[in-house]
């Protein structure tokens, strides 16, 4: 079994990298898996490796100079009760990764897809996918690659609006870049008892 979880809504600070973390830690027990950092602020990266190298992150995959095995980084060892957790992650408040969004990707939209494929190649059961807080082609070719969409919301009046956008967002995605999701069957509340 191969599965990419996307965790996303396009607002910052709802949970999302600590839902993240979370899933993967568990899914272990499952599967071999692969945490993407995705977002160019490295919360997730810092979290599971303090001492991450710049030249061996996404950036450096999506841009072809080095392979997802030269990239990732082993964070949970395989055991018996556990078949390993690896990191491909992105140095903290990454410059060169957003100018790489806001310009190159835009010629190379295609290489969300090669990183992706790598990850299966390589044997990896489940790819959860951190993405930043924005809505652009970045954030929607991960979100079309997905199998698994999670998306992640506050108790407030406004996030309903943005999932209900989203999920137009969605119907219209799943067109235009041949989206191989299924609609979201979870909807993550956060702060409920804040």
């Amino acid at each position: 079994m191969f599965k990419v979880i996307s965790v996303y809504m396009h607002k910052g600070g709802v949970g999302k990298t600590t839902l993240t973390a979370n899933l993967a830690f568990e899914m272990t027990k499952y599967g071999k898996v692969l945490v993407i950092d995705a977002d160019q602020q490295g919360n997730l990266t810092f979290l599971f490796n303090e001492d991450f190298d710049e030249d061996k992150s996404l950036l450096q995959v999506l841009l072809e100079k080095k392979s997802l095995e030269e990239a990732i980084y082993l964070v949970r060892e395989k055991t018996e009760y556990n078949n390993g957790l690896y990191l491909l992650g992105t140095k903290k408040n990454d410059d060169k990764l957003k100018s790489y969004i806001d310009g190159t990707f835009r010629d190379e939209p295609y290489s969300v897809k090669m990183v992706l494929a790598a990850a299966k190649e390589a044997g990896f059961n489940y790819v959860f996918v951190d993405l930043p807080p924005t809505f652009g082609l970045y954030e929607k070719m991960f979100i079309a690659q997905a199998n698994e969409i999670i998306p992640i919301v506050e108790p407030e009046d406004f996030a309903i609006e943005n999932l209900s956008k989203f999920n137009s967002s969605l119907k219209k995605m799943r067109i235009s870049l041949e989206g191989k999701y299924n609609d979201p069957k979870y909807l993550v509340l956060n702060k409920e008892n804040k």
